[in-house]
């Protein structure tokens, strides 16, 4: 019996710590919406995206006349009118898709490419470079919605490209699919780090930057020193509000010698970690 209850004890952990910490508002319909175009060609993507859905294709030619100028437009996009029922994006933090591309030219690695969101009110509520695109394989692209309006609705959706950045007769073809809307339920923090790498043991304070993403406006953020031994020497709780933030922990007096920084450092799923040194002074006790 003890050992039945410790087998189903620590099946009960694994599922607890793969609990989601987003949820996610499929848009499988947005690849067979009626896509306008100036200059590049939306069509039915012949793809299947890496979530087995269905894809839609936008290829952009870059024309240019005998002048040298972008011919017809230097801006070839291919837009979307949202229906009614896709305009709510309020309780979202990011609209996400996959996308692969192809071009023209096998020496071109950095695509650039640029994906536009109007609300009924304000004519661009986010505009996000999508600078991760790479030839010939799908890759995820994640375009955060936190600087939106949030009580406005989104109108439309664009893909465009800058014809200035590319040469004469250049082509660019993406296939796009499993768009998504997520929204962390779970408060989590990224892009954590120390902004000094190293101390002076006569100072009680670490300079951390990170981003905090939850259900909330703040949050009671969790971190722990350890030493190099993984020994714990510190518990330290900051409440800090969502968003960005730049901030020192009041971390006490520490020896000099190698440390650990962990942010919630009891959750595998929500742990991040960084490793700084505190120094003797130069100018001695």
């Amino acid at each position: 019996m003890k050992k039945l209850f410790t087998l189903f004890a620590s099946a009960l952990s694994v599922v607890l710590a793969a609990a989601p910490l987003t949820e996610e508002n499929k848009l499988t319909a947005l690849p067979n919406l009626k896509w306008t175009r100036a200059v590049a060609i939306p069509s039915k993507g012949k793809m299947v995206t890496p979530e087995k859905g269905q894809s839609i294709c936008f290829t952009y030619p870059i024309i240019y006349d005998e002048a040298g100028k972008p011919k017809g437009t230097s801006w070839p996009r291919c837009t979307l009118s949202l229906p009614q029922k896709m305009r709510d994006w309020s309780r979202y933090d990011y609209l996400e898709f996959n996308v692969y591309t192809t071009f023209n030219r096998s020496d071109e690695e950095y695509l650039p490419a640029t994906i536009a969101i109007g609300g009924v009110k304000t004519r661009t509520l986010v505009s996000f470079g999508i600078k991760n695109l790479r030839q010939n394989q799908w890759v995820k692209v994640s375009v955060p919605l936190r600087s939106m309006k949030k009580n406005e609705l989104v109108r439309s959706m664009q893909f465009h490209l800058n014809s200035r950045l590319y040469f004469p007769n250049d082509l660019l073809v993406l296939h796009l699919g499993d768009f998504k809307l997520v929204r962390i339920i779970e408060w989590q923090v990224l892009s954590f780090k120390m902004t000094a790498p190293a101390i002076f043991a006569d100072r009680t304070t670490l300079p951390v930057e990170y981003e905090l993403l939850g259900p909330g406006s703040s949050y009671p953020v969790p971190f722990r020193i350890c030493d190099s031994k993984g020994e714990k020497v510190r518990d330290i709780t900051l409440k800090s509000l969502r968003g960005f933030d730049y901030r020192t922990l009041n971390c006490g007096k520490l020896k000099p010698g190698k440390y650990t920084l962990a942010v919630f450092p009891d959750d595998k799923q929500r742990r991040s970690e960084t490793v700084f040194q505190v120094i003797a002074p130069p100018w001695g006790k």
